[in-house]
């Protein structure tokens, strides 16, 4: 979750991040719900 967000402060997502980070969101359904919740609002 930190990866995510300090990715996305500094505005750099690259392609390992997003791989690690995406790997992690599979495995954890819950957090899904809860980025797509933050960035929506």
């Amino acid at each position: 979750i930190v990866i995510l967000i300090t990715g996305s402060r500094d505005g750099r997502m690259s392609l390992a991040v997003l791989g690690t980070v995406g790997i992690g969101l599979l495995k954890n359904p819950m957090i899904v719900s809860i980025v797509l919740g933050l960035s929506w609002s």
